[in-house]
């Protein structure tokens, strides 16, 4: 007969974790020092998302004299995602040295420490996973995405390739090359391929739900549903606080399925603005579509697309009449279920060449608004200070080859110039000098480029602003919330238009502000308005001004906009011809004709 931990055992191998949590917990009353029994527990309230709980009984496991390897790396494992992440890092490099040939410990390394910027750390420890293991797929994508936390874009697609041909069945693996490609001068076509084959994917692994019964009643209020992992303090967040906060009750209801694992105060902000909040972070895919269902939400936003912890497999199973992707990534998602992706006619014109798998809806003057944080206005430069100061405050895997080659030649534009940067993958020191070497490579003098200290408060970070007297967008995966900032913070802001959504984003925000001639449409025009701006050096003061009083921060018109594009959405799309997506998306379809939504 089985023993009570074999039992349990079987019943965490199933995923029944609330059974085997109800075996285990009399039991260890009894025998507390069974490690067994406190490493299974452990794992229940971990997968559970109770980690504080699985701390204790994890730790408890590990502490034993000669623990297992195995538990060991689950309690750092979940030190680590409880927000200890210094602690988390310390104890899993421990076990990376004392069992220097467990490979699961040094592929945990890596996340952890990608996770935290120290990209050139990860990709040491997946070097040495690699060793161990040369064609494991996870371990192949992991070094792409420290490859890819340098700014070497190329690289990383070179990787995610190999790692994609090595796991052909694996989504992740194949999601995380289709977003490195945004940072690629890559042809839109084949990207644009590249993303249909990652929706297959998806929905080959995805568990259909039948077709809804839909009140098609007239003129009825409208449930909303919001899917995101980033309804905290993220970027995703303060652009959508607007949008939950101010639609007309009166026309919908908002449900908000939060699905991210690191709540904070934004969260608990968020929480207010939801007429029903759903915690799904725990919750399979399979289960938090059925919740969909069961709340009978008429039309699904999913604010992630193909960024991390994003939850496509909820969409592909059609839990709503009308599914639109919106907001959190610059590109198609590839998946036949989602019928409408929210643009503008700036970053998507109509007449381009349309690589979308979605119908496109568009929100003019712009697809997003931002609602200004409360910073005062920063002086205009530093004391006594004569030189301009060009900055970026990007993130750091933006800084792309075409990145530095404009970069170069704006400094050449302007002798004497500096060029602040600032961001995360920058703080570290390794990382530093991997840049700097990279810096050199594009011929940009590292001598004339300073790095700010990365700042935790956004308070702190915006006061940054202080320093820089033109900012200078990254290409082709242009900014978003950075471009809002600098603008709101006085600080004029150079892009360069490409061909993409992705690197056409602030150009839609300048244009928005009636700041369209700091839009450029080749190189040599972005090193010369970079120019003309030194030389003319706009007020803070007038830079804010056209901000605030543009379409970008009006924010009761962008919303009042959102609203009726949603029901343009639902009347579009709920028709009696059934709800499978398919006679929108085309999917087969290598590029389809212009969509007729405006």
């Amino acid at each position: 007969m089985p023993t009570l931990i074999e039992r349990a055992t079987d019943l965490v191998i199933s995923a029944q974790y609330a059974q085997a949590e109800k075996l285990l917990r009399p039991y260890l009353a009894r025998h507390r020092d069974d490690a067994a029994g406190s490493y299974l527990l452990g794992h229940c309230l971990a997968r559970s998302g109770r980690l504080v709980e699985a701390i204790h009984h994890l730790e408890r496991a590990a502490s034993v004299p000669g623990a297992p390897p195995n538990a060991r790396v689950e309690h750092a494992t979940a030190v680590f995602d409880s927000g200890r992440h210094t602690e988390g890092v310390d104890l899993m490099a421990g076990i990376a040295r004392d069992h220097a040939d467990h490979t699961p410990a040094h592929v945990l390394l890596a996340k952890m420490l990608l996770r935290a910027g120290l990209f050139v750390d990860a990709m040491e420890s997946c070097l040495r996973a690699l060793q161990q293991q040369p064609d494991a797929p996870d371990t192949t994508s992991l070094y792409a995405s420290c490859l890819a936390g340098l700014g070497r874009a190329k690289q990383a697609v070179e990787w995610y390739r190999k790692a994609s041909a090595l796991a052909t069945g694996d989504p992740d693996v194949r999601a995380r090359l289709c977003f490195s490609l945004n940072s690629t001068p890559a042809d839109p076509r084949a990207v644009y391929q590249e993303h249909l084959a990652y929706g297959r994917l998806v929905v080959a692994h995805a568990e259909r739900l039948p077709a809804p019964n839909v009140d098609r009643t007239p003129g009825r209020r409208l449930r909303v549903g919001f899917l995101s992992p980033d309804f905290r303090e993220h970027p995703v967040a303060r652009f959508i606080a607007p949008v939950l906060r101010g639609l007309d009750r009166a026309q919908f209801e908002v449900v908000a399925y939060d699905v991210g694992h690191e709540p904070d105060g934004v969260t608990a902000s968020l929480r207010t603005l939801a007429d029903v909040w759903r915690d799904c972070a725990t919750r399979p895919d399979a289960e938090v579509s059925r919740l969909v269902r069961a709340d009978a939400v008429d039309i699904l936003i999913d604010l992630a697309g193909i960024t991390g912890n994003a939850r496509p497999g909820v969409l592909a199973a059609r839990p709503a009449p009308v599914q639109i992707a919106y907001l959190g990534y610059p590109n198609t998602t590839g998946l036949p279920t989602i019928d409408f992706r929210i643009v503008d006619g700036v970053t998507d014109p109509a007449g381009a060449p349309l690589f979308s798998s979605e119908r496109l809806l568009r929100i003019d003057p712009c697809f997003l608004c931002f609602d200004p944080p409360d910073a005062p206005l920063p002086a205009a430069g530093a004391p006594g200070r004569t030189h301009v100061v060009f900055g970026s405050f990007n993130n750091a895997t933006k800084l792309s080859d075409a990145t530095l080659d404009l970069w170069r030649d704006v400094l050449a534009q302007v002798p004497g110039s500096r060029l602040a940067l600032k961001g995360k993958g920058l703080a570290d020191a390794k990382c530093r000098r991997a840049f700097e070497r990279r810096f050199a490579e594009r011929g940009l003098d590292v001598s004339r480029i300073d790095v700010l200290p990365y700042e935790r408060s956004h308070a702190a970070h915006l006061r940054a602003y202080d320093a820089v007297d033109i900012a200078l967008d990254t290409f082709p995966y242009a900014g978003t919330t950075t471009t809002c900032e600098a603008l709101w913070m006085g600080v004029p802001v150079v892009t360069l238009a490409g061909n993409t959504h992705a690197s056409r984003v602030s150009a839609s925000i300048l244009r928005a502000c009636g700041l369209g001639e700091w839009v450029a449409s080749d190189a040599p025009g972005y090193a010369r308005l970079a120019g003309d701006l030194a030389r003319a050096r706009p007020s803070r003061q007038s830079v804010r001004a056209a901000a605030a009083g543009s379409a970008l921060c009006d924010v009761p018109g962008f919303v009042a906009r959102f609203g009726a594009i949603l029901h343009e959405a639902w009347r579009l799309n709920a028709a009696p011809r059934g709800f499978t997506g398919q006679a929108i998306a085309g999917l087969a379809a290598p590029m389809r004709p212009e969509s007729a939504v405006a």
